[in-house]
């Protein structure tokens, strides 16, 4: 069995460029969710201990 070295290269940069891609996709997708988070959700109230008695 041979293999053919010029295909084979050709075969794995194909998979680091989708690999890559898959990469990008979750980067953006948890910019984006991180983004509603801070924008939607509303100001928790400040709870204050008064241990001063």
């Amino acid at each position: 069995m041979t293999v053919d070295m010029n295909l084979l290269m050709q075969t794995l940069k194909l998979m680091g460029q989708g690999m890559l891609g898959i990469f990008v996709v979750i980067f953006v997708i948890f910019l984006i969710v991180t983004a509603l988070t801070r924008l939607t959700a509303g100001k928790k109230p400040k709870v204050e201990i008064d241990d001063q008695e």
